[in-house]
């Protein structure tokens, strides 16, 4: 039989209940529904719209999400990356990233090179099926912030791309 998880209360916005509690009214510019900041509710509810339309596209290119992320980062650039370079920039361990990086250059979509400066390090850059999944991504990613785009008008279009910038560059913890 499973263990049951006592839900905790919410303070009311007007109790401050601890050290650094931002007190009064903290509360008031929440998602009713789930009782969240009403900015991260909508910033969840947008990665969660993402990470649909992420699968969707790794479907129809038979990715995985790793896969597409780690071609993503390899292409987006404009030299060559190691190893330790790919599994930093997915936030992946070494020997995760190793093993995406093994399984898109079986798949013919890597190609590895030993570096001259350091024959320990390979390189890694797309092969033109690796580009061509690449463009396939890349237009499939469109093609959505298309649709979602069309709902807007073109000012609109710009007053958001500018708040979202903004809010990206004040988020706390953003290295970006």
């Amino acid at each position: 039989m499973g263990k049951t998880i006592k839900k905790m209360p919410i303070p009311a916005p007007d109790t401050a209940s601890e050290p650094g509690d931002p007190g009064p009214g903290a509360l008031a510019n929440t998602d009713a529904a789930s009782s969240l900041p009403l900015l991260v509710s909508l910033v969840r509810a947008m990665r969660d719209c993402c990470q649909r339309q992420e699968k969707e596209i790794c479907r129809k290119l038979s990715l995985t999400p790793s896969e597409l992320a780690c071609l993503l980062a390899i292409q987006e650039r404009d030299h060559k990356f190691s190893v330790h370079e790919v599994a930093k920039l997915m936030g992946l361990s070494q020997s995760r990233a190793s093993r995406v990086i093994d399984s898109l250059a079986c798949d013919g979509l890597l190609h590895r090179q030993t570096a001259d400066s350091d024959r320990r390090t390979q390189l890694l850059a797309l092969t033109p099926a690796g580009l061509k999944k690449w463009y396939a991504a890349r237009k499939l990613m469109i093609e959505c912030e298309q649709k979602v785009l069309a709902s807007l008008t073109p000012q609109k279009s710009r007053e958001m791309e500018e708040l979202l910038k903004t809010l990206l560059k004040a988020w706390p913890g953003n290295n970006s």
